[in-house]
């Protein structure tokens, strides 16, 4: 079964997440982080992150890139955390392989486990004076964002820590 759960930042996403994991089944779980730490503002938002997650019986995989090679318990329950960092990764570092790595990636981890639950940004507006970079990036992710809301079996919006359920792909789910 595979869930994404979309949302701006700072929605309660992570928190939401984490809790809906847990409630899935007693398949062992795992926690597969994406996020590079680059900077100040990263490493806090990881060890806030960390914080988030102690003594909840999660088994901490850290890979920004080439997340479908992940080595899986078997039967795992799955949190990906997050759908746009691993994006952002493929798209501009050194050895990312693109859009493609990062959708790709996903669909492999799919394949890989009994659950899979995946977060994932979104954005209400483009701002003026982004760089191209950027707005590459953001076009970039609503598209993963369409592509993912396709193949999931349910789909969690999260507004000011409130999940919405908009999309259930079948009723036995």
């Amino acid at each position: 079964m595979f869930t994404l759960i979309i949302g701006e930042n700072k929605s309660g996403k992570s928190a939401f997440a984490e809790s809906y994991v847990q409630g899935l089944s007693d398949s062992e779980l795992v926690y597969l982080a994406t996020m590079i730490c680059a900077d100040a503002d990263a490493k806090e938002r990881i060890i806030k992150h960390r914080r988030m997650r102690e003594g909840k019986g999660f088994i901490t995989i850290e890979r920004s890139l080439d997340v479908g090679r992940t080595e899986l318990p078997y039967e795992s329950n799955l949190l990906l955390e997050d759908a746009g960092n691993l994006l952002a990764n493929e798209l501009f570092e050194k050895n990312g392989g693109g859009y493609d790595a990062a959708m790709n990636g996903i669909v492999m981890l799919k394949n890989k486990c009994r659950y899979l639950t995946v977060v994932s940004n979104t954005f209400r507006s483009f701002s003026e004076g982004l760089s191209d970079d950027t707005k590459h990036y953001i076009s970039e992710l609503l598209r993963l964002n369409e592509e993912l809301c396709g193949i999931a079996d349910i789909v969690y919006e999260m507004e000011l820590g409130k999940a919405k359920m908009v999309y259930k792909k079948r009723d036995d789910i």
